[in-house]
């Protein structure tokens, strides 16, 4: 599930962007958080490393800031 939703997500974005349709990257930009949070709900193992597990969670929680601040500028652009 995590999977298919990251990479519709990350196809809608650059379809959206190359086309010039908001709507279609906002939509994208929607699922890729929706994988994220999917991800969240991952169980490490019995014997996790755990500088990889805290440097998973660094990224994604990156990841979950960075989304909407694209998702802003692609809106605030100018056309041209």
């Amino acid at each position: 599930m995590q999977f298919t939703a990251w990479n519709l997500g990350n196809g809608a974005v650059m379809a959206g962007t190359l086309a010039g349709i908001t709507s279609l990257v906002d939509t994208g930009g929607a699922l890729l958080v929706v994988a994220l949070l999917l991800l969240s709900g991952v169980r490490a193992s019995e014997r996790p490393r755990t500088w990889l597990l805290w440097a998973f969670r660094l990224l994604a929680a990156v990841l979950l800031v960075s989304i909407p601040i694209g998702l802003v500028l692609a809106r605030i652009r100018p056309r041209g």
